[in-house]
């Protein structure tokens, strides 16, 4: 265990997980969460009353700093709702269960708040085996992407941004994270956007499944932060138009 002032100038992380029968991927999750070079961070695991082994594996998982909560929820954001408000740490890193962080993601992220004392930290993430790299300046055109390099995995947040801002907007289904983070840095939050790829990130969740209801919820998104443009509408029916057969594939029955 570090000894007191060991660390002065250190920031406390929790990394929140949102699960509901996720035994069938947790185990690499919990693998790269092992083999974080800096184990000084907190795990906050939000599970849905699951029916498998999830809770299982984090009840016997040996991190050393796991906060545990098992109900039922009312989707994933307001299961991060429920894991932003026990989270102990000065900032939070939402991981999926199927996510994987590299290990020396937890040591990158801090050193990074360390020296830029910023609200939001927005790494390098891979996503489907291409590095992902943050933007700025363009989230009126590309959402969450046009700011940041995504949300879960790359993205460290500054707790106290909740209470400026609130918590998820529950009545997003899949959007509740851009309009948050979109929000505060559209009332100047201050982000840094840094060179280390932090891990990889899952395409099997809920947006990718739902490629129409993910495009509706970001138009959505982009005119309640930005208010409504001719040219939001415009990129919007491009969209739509470029993502044509990708839209049709996810409508079909299974």
């Amino acid at each position: 265990m570090p000894k007191m002032n060991e660390h002065p100038t250190d920031v406390s992380i929790s990394v929140i997980t949102a699960t509901y029968n996720a035994s069938s991927v947790l185990p690499d999750l919990l693998d790269s969460l092992l083999k974080q070079t800096d184990q000084r961070f907190e795990w906050v695991v939000v599970d849905g009353a699951s029916t498998d082994k999830t809770v299982k594996l984090v009840e016997n998982c040996k991190l050393g700093n796991v906060n545990l909560l098992s109900e039922k929820d009312c989707g994933i954001y307001d299961a991060l709702n429920k894991g932003v408000e026990r989270a102990s740490g000065d900032y939070y890193l939402v991981v999926g269960a199927d996510d994987i962080l590299f290990p020396n993601a937890i040591a990158d992220f801090k050193k990074a708040v360390s020296d830029k004392r910023c609200d939001l930290v927005a790494s390098h993430v891979i996503v489907d085996q291409t590095v992902v790299k943050p933007q700025s300046g363009k989230g009126w055109l590309k959402g969450l992407h046009g700011e940041t390099s995504g949300h879960a995995v790359s993205l460290l947040i500054r707790k106290s941004l909740h209470q400026q801002y609130g918590l998820y907007k529950t009545p997003y289904r899949i959007c509740a994270d851009q309009h948050f983070v979109l929000s505060a840095i559209n009332a100047n939050a201050s982000i840094a956007r840094v060179g280390f790829i932090s891990g990889k990130y899952s395409v099997d969740g809920f947006s990718a499944q739902d490629v129409l209801g993910s495009l509706l919820e970001g138009f959505r998104v982009k005119v309640s932060v930005y208010g409504f443009k001719f040219s939001l509408l415009a990129f919007f029916i491009l969209k739509l138009f470029k993502n044509y057969n990708r839209i049709k594939k996810s409508l079909k029955c299974p």
